[in-house]
C-alpha cells in the first residue's frame, strides 16, 4: 500500500492528514488558486453500496409533470460512482445515434438499457464493458482497465499493472479509463510529488469555491500523467470515440453559491437532450429529468437500476447536493447527397455507378448514420445497415442499375437516417431520389409503297408519301428512333424529303416522307432503305431492323414509229405502175411499227391522225387509228388501186403519232404513205409483174433514223 500526505486545508471540518490513508472516502480540498479562483478537488468514491437506506426516493409511477429523457441505461455501481454515471451517459448517446460509444458485441452492439454495467464481481455475467473493460468479459481478450487497476474498494496503491510488472493497457473503450477512475497515479493536493488520487472507487472533481463554471479543467503535468480528472475525462473519453465536445464544465449549484447552477440550468440541458452528471458530496450520479413545479430531480444513483428523485439542492443518502457537471456534445453536420440521375438508359445496358455521398460537414464530431433498403430497381452498397464517418470526412456509397427489364424508375428513394436503438424512432437526416427509365429498344415501321406511277421522258416531277414510324408502346418506355441512313435511291431521279439522317423520332410518332420523281433517265427505280438505331445519345443503343419503302417509278423512252422493223423510216411508197382500164390489182401490204428503242422501256405508239391527199378515192388504205402499239409489235395494213379510169393517180397519206396517254407523252414525227398508179386503155402497156411493182415501191423509200429533238 502506497504512503501519501494531506499539505492543504481540507474543506470538510475534521478532516485531517492520515498517515496510512485518506480517512474519508469523499474527501474534499482545496488546492490553490486557478484563474482567480480557488480551485477545490473532491474525491468522487462512496462505494458500491449506498451510506444509507434510499428506498424512499424510488419513483415507482413517473406523475405528467415530471420531464424525463428516455432511453437512459441505468446501471449498478460499477467500480466508481462517477465513471458508471459518465457510462450511463454516454450509454444514453449510444442509444440516441451516436451509435459508437459503445461498440462491443453485448447487447448487438448497443448499449443495454438495464445493468449497463457489470458491478463489482470477478466474473461477470451481465452488462457491457463501456464503464470499465476487464479481461474475458464482453469479447476482451487481452487485459483492461479493471485487471490493471483494481484492487478493492478504498484500496489505494500501487496498482495491480505496478505490482505485477506487466506493461499497463492502452486507454480505450471504458470511461474509468479516461477519467482517472481507480487509477493511484496523480498527486492532487499538497504538490508533495506523493500519489494521494485515486483510490480504488474514486475519481477526482474539481471545481471552483465559487458559482463559476470550471470548464474542462485539466491538471498540471507536475500532478502526474496523464493529465486528466472527471470532467476532463468525459472530453477525452467521446472524443477517443469519435465525437466532439462544444463544452464540458463543473459548476457548484445556486444553493451552495448564488448565481450557480440552477435547477433551470439542468431542466434545459434535460430539454435539450442531454443528461447531466448530479454532484452530491463524494458521490456521482446520472440527472435524466426534473419537476420544475416541485423543484424536484430525477436520477439514476448508481446503486440499483430504479428511477430516484430529490428535491433541488437539498441532500441525497445522507450527502448534500453540490455541483453538476456538464457536457455538451458536438451536433455533427450532415450533409448527404440529394438525388442520383442515370437518365434514360436501353434495357440491358451496362452503365457506371452513381454514388450517395454522405459527409460530415461541422468537423467536429463523427457522423452516425444508416441507410435505409436498397429501392426497387438499383442496388445501394451498404444498404441496411448502420456506417460512419469521421469528423470533417465523408463516405461513398455505389448505386447500381438493374437495366434487365424494362421500368419506370423514377422517383424512388432511400432513406439515410439517425443510428438510434429501440424503442426510440430513427430522425431522417436526408431522402435520397433515384432517378433511372430503362426504355425497350425503338420499333420502325415503314409506310406502304410510294407509286409515281409510269411517265415518260421529259414529264413533270411526279409525287407521293410514305412514312416511317416509331411504334408505340403502352407504357411510353420506349427509346427514341434516330434516322442513321438512307440509301436506295438513285442521285437526281428520285429524291425524299421531310426526314433526315440524324432525326430522331420518340416513340409513338412518325415522319411523312415526300418522293418526288424526275423523268430524267429511263428506268425502273424503286427502292429507299432507311437505316435506324435507338438514340444514340443512350447507354445500350443498338441498331434496329432496316425498313424498306418501295418507290414504283417507271421512265420510258419514247415511242418511234416506222414504216419497217429493223431500223426508222418514215416514209413509205407503193407504186401500182401501169395497168389497163378495169383490170384487177390486187392490194399491196404494208405495216406500221413501234420501234423497240429502249428494250423493255418504251411508250406505246398512237396513230391519232389520218390524212389523206390527191386522188385517195382511187388508191385507198385500210388504215385506221390505234391508241396502244406496244414497243416491238407492228401493225398490217393494205392499200388497193381502183382502175375503172384512165389516168396517172397519186394519193398520199400522212400519219399523226404520238406516246401513248402518260405524263410526258409527245408527238412523234409524221409518217407519209405515198400511193402512185397509171391506167391505160385497153391495148396498151402490159400490165407489170407484182415483183416489179414493188421494185417501183423501193425505188421511192426514204430511210432515214429520226429521233425527236
Amino acid at each position: 500500500m502506497k504512503i501519501g500526505r494531506l499539505g492543504l486545508l481540507l474543506l470538510l471540518a475534521g478532516l485531517v492528514l492520515c498517515g496510512q490513508a485518506l480517512a474519508d472516502p469523499t474527501l474534499s480540498a482545496a488546492v490553490g488558486e486557478h484563474n482567480g479562483e480557488t480551485l477545490t478537488v473532491m474525491c468522487m468514491g462512496t462505494g458500491p453500496a449506498a451510506p444509507m437506506d434510499t428506498s424512499d426516493s424510488i419513483v415507482t409511477v413517473v406523475p405528467q409533470s415530471v420531464t424525463t429523457l428516455s432511453n437512459v441505461p441505468r446501471s449498478t455501481w460499477t467500480y466508481g460512482c462517477s465513471a458508471t454515471s459518465a457510462g450511463m451517459m454516454f450509454g444514453y448517446y449510444d442509444r440516441t445515434g451516436m451509435s459508437n460509444m459503445y461498440a462491443g458485441p453485448k447487447n448487438g452492439g448497443v448499449a443495454p438499457v438495464t445493468n449497463l454495467g457489470q458491478g463489482v464481481t470477478a466474473s461477470p455475467t451481465f452488462g457491457c464493458s463501456i464503464i470499465a473493460t476487464q479481461n474475458g468479459f464482453d469479447g476482451r481478450t487481452t487485459r483492461g482497465h479493471v485487471d490493471d487497476y483494481w484492487i478493492s474498494t478504498n484500496s489505494t496503491g500501487p496498482d495491480p499493472w505496478v505490482t505485477n510488472g506487466w506493461t499497463e493497457h492502452t486507454w480505450a473503450d471504458c470511461t474509468a479509463d479516461y477519467m482517472g477512475t481507480n487509477q493511484w497515479k496523480w498527486d492532487f493536493i499538497g504538490g508533495d510529488s506523493v500519489i494521494d488520487f485515486n483510490k480504488d472507487g474514486s475519481t477526482a472533481l474539481f471545481s471552483y469555491s465559487s458559482a463559476t463554471k470550471l470548464h474542462d479543467y485539466i491538471p498540471a503535468a507536475s500532478a502526474g500523467l496523464p493529465q486528466t480528472a472527471l470532467c476532463h475525462g468525459l472530453k477525452l473519453f467521446a472524443q477517443s470515440r469519435g465525437y466532439g465536445v462544444v463544452q464540458n464544465y463543473t459548476q457548484k449549484i445556486d444553493t451552495v453559491y448564488a448565481g450557480g447552477f440552477s435547477i433551470n440550468d439542468f431542466k434545459n440541458e434535460i430539454d435539450a437532450g442531454r443528461p447531466v452528471m448530479v454532484q452530491i458530496h463524494g458521490h456521482s450520479m446520472c440527472g435524466v429529468g426534473y419537476d420544475i413545479a416541485t423543484n424536484t430531480i430525477y436520477f439514476h444513483d448508481t446503486w440499483d437500476n430504479n428511477l430516484h428523485s430529490m428535491v433541488w439542492g437539498t441532500s441525497y443518502g445522507g450527502m448534500s447536493h453540490e455541483a453538476s457537471t456538464v457536457l455538451q456534445l458536438a451536433v455533427p453536420s450532415a450533409s448527404v447527397t440529394s438525388a442520383v440521375n442515370f437518365g434514360d438508359v436501353i434495357v440491358g445496358a451496362t452503365v457506371g455507378n452513381q454514388n450517395i455521398n454522405v459527409a460530415e460537414s461541422g468537423g467536429q464530431s463523427r457522423l452516425d448514420y444508416a441507410l435505409g433498403s436498397s429501392p426497387s430497381g438499383y442496388t445501394v452498397a451498404g444498404a441496411g445497415s448502420s456506417h460512419f464517418v469521421s469528423a470533417g470526412g465523408n463516405q461513398n456509397h455505389a448505386v447500381s442499375l438493374n437495366t434487365s427489364t424494362v421500368a419506370n424508375l423514377n422517383g424512388r428513394s432511400v432513406t439515410v437516417s439517425d443510428t438510434v436503438a429501440p424503442p426510440a424512432t430513427p430522425g431522417t437526416l436526408a431522402t435520397v431520389t433515384a432517378n433511372a427509365r430503362v426504355l425497350d429498344h425503338a420499333s420502325p415501321s415503314a409506310g406502304g409503297p410510294v407509286n409515281l406511277g409510269t411517265v415518260i421522258l421529259g414529264a413533270p416531277d411526279q409525287t407521293g408519301t410514305s412514312t416511317y414510324a416509331n411504334l408505340a408502346r403502352g407504357d411510353g418506355l420506349r427509346a427514341d428512333l434516330e434516322v442513321t441512313a438512307m440509301t436506295g435511291l438513285p442521285a437526281g431521279i428520285v429524291s425524299v424529303g421531310g426526314m433526315n439522317v440524324g432525326d430522331k423520332l420518340a416513340q409513338g410518332t412518325s415522319k411523312t416522307l415526300t418522293f418526288t420523281g424526275k423523268a430524267t433517265t429511263v428506268g425502273n427505280h424503286c427502292t429507299l432503305t432507311v437505316q435506324g438505331s435507338d438514340d444514340t445519345a443512350l447507354p445500350g443503343a443498338t441498331a434496329v431492323a432496316n425498313q424498306t419503302i418501295t418507290v414504283n417509278f417507271t421512265v420510258l423512252d419514247h415511242s418511234e414509229a416506222s414504216f419497217i422493223g429493223a431500223g426508222n423510216q418514215d416514209t413509205f411508197t407503193i407504186d401500182f405502175g401501169t395497168v389497163t382500164q378495169g383490170a384487177g390489182v390486187g392490194p399491196s401490204g404494208f405495216s406500221l411499227f413501234n420501234l423497240d428503242v429502249t428494250q423493255g422501256l418504251t411508250a406505246d405508239l398512237k396513230l391519232d391522225t389520218i390524212t389523206p391527199a390527191g386522188n385517195s378515192t382511187v388508191l385507198t388504205t385500210n388504215l385506221a387509228k390505234f391508241s396502244n402499239l406496244a414497243a416491238g409489235s407492228s401493225n398490217g395494213y393494205q392499200a388497193s388501186f381502183d382502175t375503172s379510169n384512165v389516168g396517172t393517180f397519186n394519193a398520199t397519206y400522212t400519219l399523226g403519232v404520238s406516246d401513248e396517254n402518260l405524263p410526258g407523252a409527245t408527238a412523234g414525227t409524221n409518217l407519209v404513205l405515198t400511193l402512185i398508179g397509171r391506167v391505160v386503155p385497153a391495148g396498151g402497156v402490159p400490165i407489170p409483174e407484182p415483183s416489179a411493182l414493188w421494185m417501183l415501191g423501193l425505188a421511192g423509200l426514204g430511210l432515214r433514223r429520226r429521233r425527236r429533238g
